[in-house]
């Protein structure tokens, strides 16, 4: 699943599910990091913490930063999807709406809001973030159109659906999810020549990478199908 854009949150962001440490004590923490560095140190330090997966030190990072320069859009995007990755959608919404507000051109503040909305299963939300990501980037925004199509899978806009994916794969040749998705749509509607096509095409990608994950799945979609 394509998940969260890092690509170019409102200090008093909902902390629950952080941790047992009270809101004071992480505010406390917060200014103590900030008067010890330079926002571009926090910003790379948060990044890499986000990156090892340390979500929580992430946002301490982020949040600090945010004292030093309270606009810089960037940080509110990265606690937002921090929290994603914590699955604490609400809070990374109000992360992402900050961001969109101090930048209303932001493409992966868009995209990653979504996201969000994707996981809270509001699709109308979902759609209209998604389409605001792709208006910004003339339509060639990977991940928004993958998640977009899946959208209209699962309200049986399967035209739609289909012209996402191919607008994917004539972008990017090589995205394995794609096909796979595409295949999926393809069975749903009974074309099963254009079914077997893009499984197969997705099969031979995802071995070119290595993805057991996706064998596995195009396995059962098989096992489904026999």
């Amino acid at each position: 699943m394509i998940k969260f854009t890092v690509k170019f949150l409102f200090l008093l962001v909902i902390f629950s599910g952080i941790g047992s440490n009270p809101k004071s004590v992480r505010a406390t923490t917060s200014s103590a990091i900030a008067q010890q560095s330079s926002s571009q140190e926090l910003y790379e330090r948060g990044f890499k913490d986000f990156e090892n997966r340390k979500y929580h030190q992430a946002i301490e990072n982020f949040l600090a930063l945010l004292e030093i320069e309270p606009s810089n859009d960037r940080a509110y995007n990265m606690i937002g999807m921090s929290f994603g990755e914590l699955q604490e959608y609400p809070a990374a919404i109000a992360a992402f709406d900050r961001a969109i507000a101090l930048n209303a051109d932001f493409a992966n503040a868009y995209y990653n809001r979504g996201y969000a909305y994707k996981e809270l299963g509001r699709f109308d939300l979902a759609q209209k973030n998604f389409d605001r990501t792709l208006k910004l980037t003339a339509g060639e925004h990977i991940s928004a159109l993958i998640n977009r199509a899946i959208i209209y899978a699962l309200r049986e806009n399967y035209p739609s659906a289909i012209a996402d994916l191919t607008q994917v794969v004539k972008l990017k040749p090589d995205e394995a999810i794609a096909y796979y998705n595409r295949a999926l749509v393809n069975l749903t509607i009974g074309n099963k020549t254009a079914y077997v096509k893009d499984l197969t095409t997705a099969e031979k990608l995802y071995r070119q990478l290595g993805d057991r994950a996706g064998l596995a799945q195009i396995e059962k979609v098989r096992e489904f199908d026999y």
